[in-house]
């Protein structure tokens, strides 16, 4: 998912972007619990794995973070139930997401299924494999935290952002320079920005976010002793974010809850600097 967000200071996009990974919760595999291991992957190993599986966080906000739980180690309120007990029989078995069964049918939180470009599924996650004989009894209790606990609990695996570049001309002055100059203009670029409009003899600007600040573009100009044609910056207050989610939250969700606990800790800021301010008064 890409957006572009205009009309802020760097900060507050960088502070969103920190946001999105560390502050958005989601539910991952917190305790493990091995009744039976014989696999290859010792036991620390295979928690491991099984810890940083995605898993589908729609109902997240029905979950309580389970420090705050009066339970102790667990109840439905703050965490769910899953259970992986599999046995290779007469052959090498392997062992994925699909394999792991919730204690309650019902609950929408399982791990993530992942959909191909054309819409079909794609394979599940391979946890591990069994050769003959060997088996897993595991049970694994799923809880809601964030990235700043532990990477697993982050819903992105990558937010990206870039200030937005801001490449001016004039269409109409650039009809000075020759067709093959206004082509060569457009094959320098490494990342196909510009198109060349044959009709017009000019430039047309195909792929802003793609502008990777290179100045080859310029740099030509120059060497045709036209470098007032053409000027390559970048907006000081638009941003253009590339979000990609881990799958376990819709990537549109991850930046609207990142946008709401934003709003919540200025109003918290203010309403402290409020209190702060009564405060000074009255010494």
């Amino acid at each position: 998912m890409k957006f572009l967000l205009k009309d802020c200071h760097i900060s507050l996009a960088n502070a969103l972007r920190r946001i999105m990974i560390s502050d958005v919760p989601t539910m991952a595999i917190d305790l493990v619990f091995i009744n039976d291991n014989s696999s290859v992957l010792h036991d620390e190993f295979l928690a491991h794995r099984l810890g940083l599986l995605p898993f589908k966080s729609d109902t997240v906000d029905n979950y309580e973070f389970f420090r705050e739980c009066s339970c102790k180690p667990s109840c439905h309120k703050c965490s769910v139930e899953f259970n992986l007990r599999e046995t290779a029989m007469d052959d090498m078995k392997d062992i994925t997401t699909d394999h792991i069964n919730s204690n309650n049918i019902e609950n929408p939180t399982k791990p993530v299924k992942y959909l191909n470009a054309e819409g079909n599924e794609e394979d599940p996650i391979l946890i591990v494999k069994l050769a003959k004989a060997q088996k897993i009894d595991v049970q694994c209790i799923v809880r809601k935290g964030t990235g700043k606990e532990h990477a697993k609990w982050s819903p992105v695996s990558t937010v990206a952002v870039q200030q937005l570049p801001k490449i001016d001309f004039d269409a109409d002055k650039l009809k000075v320079l020759s067709p093959d100059q206004l082509v060569e203009v457009c094959n320098v670029c490494p990342s196909k920005v510009y198109g060349y409009d044959a009709e017009k003899n000019t430039l047309d600007i195909e792929n802003l976010g793609e502008c990777m600040q290179c100045h080859e573009c310029t740099q030509v100009m120059t060497e045709y002793g036209r470098e007032d044609l053409l000027k390559v910056s970048l907006h000081p207050d638009q941003f253009l974010f590339t979000v990609e989610s881990t799958g376990s939250l819709p990537p549109e969700e991850i930046v609207s809850k990142a946008f709401n606990i934003l709003i919540d800790r200025f109003s918290d800021l203010s309403q402290k600097t409020e209190t702060s301010d009564i405060i000074m008064e009255d010494d």
